[in-house]
């Protein structure tokens, strides 16, 4: 089993929210692909941009997101947006999931 905190682009908090979206581990992103975790990841509640989607796709291949050619990973996010917007029923798969807003931390004052 490899932990996620041992891959390549995977930090603590990415970590946490792969777990919590049912992704404990190295071979279940694998079994799960990048697109799958992202779909997994927004339907959790966790937000999903282009440079998180690419840092799954390079964990798993096992490289810098960075040297994933700029046309694979823009292939990626379109697959990603493409699946968002499948319908299926009565309705289209969602975003993500209903979640209460976060609360937004009171900001300081101004020194004078």
């Amino acid at each position: 089993m490899t932990a996620l905190g041992d891959m390549r682009n995977i930090g603590k908090v990415v970590a946490v929210e792969l777990a919590a979206a049912g992704i404990p581990d190295g071979e279940a992103l694998r079994a799960a692909g990048s697109v799958g975790a992202a779909i997994r990841l927004r339907d959790s509640g966790f937000d999903v941009c282009k440079s998180k989607l690419g840092s799954l796709e390079g964990a798993i291949r096992d490289i810098a997101w960075h040297l994933i050619p700029a046309g694979e990973r823009a292939a990626l996010w379109e697959r990603l947006q493409e699946l968002r917007a499948v319908v299926i029923g009565d309705g289209s798969i969602p975003a993500r999931r209903s979640v209460p807003p976060r609360a937004a931390a009171p900001r300081p004052p101004r020194p004078s």
